[in-house]
């Protein structure tokens, strides 16, 4: 029962969100990094 209660403590779940964010954030810098290389290689 403790590992229930935990999923509802606000901490734990703003760090859960954070490492989310961050994980998608780097992904979209990752993709647009990757476009502006094929641009360049391009020109």
């Amino acid at each position: 029962m403790e590992d229930f209660q935990d999923t509802f403590n606000p901490a734990s779940q703003y760090e859960q969100g954070y490492l989310y964010y961050k994980f998608l954030t780097q992904q979209v810098e990752y993709k647009i990094k990757c476009k502006e290389l094929e641009k360049l290689n391009k020109s």
